[in-house]
């Protein structure tokens, strides 16, 4: 029977396909906020215990003494890797490890430094270790692309948006979940993966898909993508400089797609999970 930790076990992206990662397995949960028992796949299995971060607690002791053959990551990885790097045997551990929303977007940056610099250290590490980067995650209601654009439709707002034809990936949360199981197979080899969404819209097509989702075409407004991103980085003290850097870059995977594995919600999949469940559990 495989010894499983998941990291980050309250996150919306993996709780939900806990029952199948705890199949035939005993499982270990760690989570910063407190533990709904009704997530739990079989409490007889399953051992759930609180990890603050850094992880530098008791807990983090207490996991870095056991031997885990698969460990799924869904926190950011500079605050998990010093417990990573902790662990026993790694070579015979499978890590899947959650990289951040279009991280590779950020090449360049002073944000994406400290996110790659752990991601290299944990891939030259002994760890089996597999990097899932996702493009942009949307089906909830916060999601930073569909779930605003719903809201700000139906509310009456103007849309701005970077460049009318930004092409953007949109990945239900509920197919990255089921990427990270896939990628906990042995037969996935050692990497960098991107998630993506099945299908590429721009975001002028993405304003026609919120219109007919809402029943009301929102009013849009493109603004410039060039001149935004140099301000972002001519301003890098500015709070939304980031955001800015980005602005209008086409959302494409960089990474070989995870083998094995196929979306299954399009656009219209997000746009129906977030008009049927518009309170989705944080």
């Amino acid at each position: 029977m495989d010894s499983v930790l998941v990291i980050g076990a309250s996150s919306f992206i993996i709780r939900e396909h806990l029952p199948e990662i705890a199949r035939d397995s005993r499982l270990t949960l760690t989570s910063r906020k407190p533990w709904d028992a009704a997530h739990t796949p079989d409490a007889s299995r399953t051992h759930w215990m609180r990890l603050d971060m850094p992880g530098t607690d008791a807990a983090a002791d207490y996991l870095a003494s056991q031997r885990f053959d698969r460990v799924y990551v869904t926190p950011p990885l500079w605050l998990i890797e010093p417990l990573l790097s902790r662990l026993p045997d790694p070579e015979t551990t499978r890590a899947v490890v959650l990289s951040s929303n279009n991280a590779a977007l950020l090449a360049d940056n002073p944000d994406y430094a400290k996110l790659r610099e752990a991601e290299d250290r944990v891939m030259h590490s002994l760890l089996d270790v597999v990097i899932l980067q996702p493009t942009i995650i949307s089906g909830r209601p916060t999601d930073p692309l569909l779930g605003r654009m719903l809201a700000q439709a139906r509310a009456g707002r103007t849309l701005h948006l970077p460049g009318r034809h930004t092409r953007q990936w949109p990945l239900h949360f509920r197919d990255l979940g089921r990427a990270m199981v896939r990628a906990g197979q042995r037969d996935i080899p050692k990497g960098r993966y991107s998630v993506a969404g099945p299908e590429a819209v721009t975001n002028a097509e993405m304003v026609e898909r919120v219109g007919q989702a809402s029943g009301k075409l929102p009013e849009a407004r493109f603004l410039p993508a060039t001149p935004m991103r140099w301000l972002g980085n001519a301003l890098p003290v500015l709070p939304n400089a980031p955001a800015l850097r980005r602005a209008g870059v086409h959302r494409d995977p960089v990474n070989p797609p995870l083998p094995g594995f196929t979306p299954r919600h399009g656009v219209a999949g997000i746009l129906d999970t977030l008009t049927r469940y518009p309170a989705l559990p944080s």
